[in-house]
């Protein structure tokens, strides 16, 4: 009997040693490269995110750029103020636009108290609300229109606007001394053809709008004003030399004159001495 491991080659140790050697270097070799290649990979894989998340994010500020402008475009032609000036409007306001108490027909009849009921809860927003009234004020638009415009019912266009008026009015009223120049500051800016007239103030004239015939028959002679042969609100306007509205008074029954209108108005009190208007036969006659 052969003893074990007779006939078995014996191997060189150094032989040996090498080939273990070489085979784990190729293994980390392997591993290194690989290890190389998935870090290749991932930063590819990255870099590709990366690019597409911009692609996506410059589509998004086009998109913004072009919403952006047609919102300033729109702005502009509905209501005649850029999204600077609204914006510097709506801040004017303050705070007092969310605690706003809206119109009721019920308190506008003096024989008839008030329902005691909670307010509707408003539909809008008070920028929204903002906005349709300008729109109103400025392009006339009928409640119908503004109703289907915002997605709200006539009625509530109604409150929203006469809420609204009343409350511009009120925040509006201290720029009334502010915008009548003296006509130190009115000469700076003189057209052409008004270079002649040194001391003018301004150019008045009235002018009338329309308005429902009211229900009771004393108004309804009161406002109606025969050279309009319908019922109105008449308004003392004063301009500028170069055309800027710089004088608005309180409205009056449409029956009224203009030469009343001019005498029994505040108006002369805003006047200084040497101050020339110049006005329409009506009202100097």
């Amino acid at each position: 009997m052969k003893e074990y491991g007779q006939d078995l080659p014996i191997l060189d140790s150094e032989n040996t040693m090498d080939c273990s050697s070489t085979t784990s270097l190729t293994m980390v070799s392997n591993k290194t490269d690989f290890a190389e290649t998935t870090q290749t990979e991932k930063h590819i894989g990255l870099d590709l995110e990366v690019r597409i998340e911009n692609s996506v994010l410059k589509n998004q500020n086009a998109l913004l750029q072009s919403e952006i402008e047609l919102l300033q475009c729109t702005l502009k032609e509905q209501e005649g103020l850029t999204v600077p000036q609204f914006m510097c409007l709506w801040g004017y306001l303050g705070p007092s636009v969310n605690k706003l108490v809206y119109w009721n027909k019920d308190c506008d009849v003096p024989d008839r108290s008030p329902k005691k009921r909670p307010e509707p809860k408003q539909k809008m927003k008070p920028m929204n609300e903002l906005f349709m009234t300008l729109i109103r004020i400025r392009q006339g638009l009928l409640l119908e229109d503004l109703s289907y415009k915002f997605g709200v019912s006539k009625t509530t266009v109604s409150r929203v606007v006469l809420t609204w008026i009343q409350f511009l009015y009120i925040r509006l009223s201290a720029f009334r001394t502010k915008m009548f120049p003296d006509r130190s500051k009115s000469r700076k800016h003189l057209p052409k053809s008004f270079k002649k007239y040194k001391n003018i103030r301004c150019i008045i004239d009235c002018t009338e709008v329309f308005v429902q015939q009211p229900r009771n028959f004393g108004k309804q002679g009161n406002c109606y004003s025969s050279y309009k042969g319908h019922t109105t609100y008449k308004f003392l306007v004063g301009i500028a030399p170069n055309g800027t509205i710089v004088y608005i008074s309180d409205a009056f029954e449409g029956s009224i004159s203009d030469k009343e209108i001019v005498k029994n108005h505040v108006f002369l009190d805003t006047l200084n001495n040497g101050d020339e208007i110049m006005a329409d036969r009506q009202i100097y006659n």
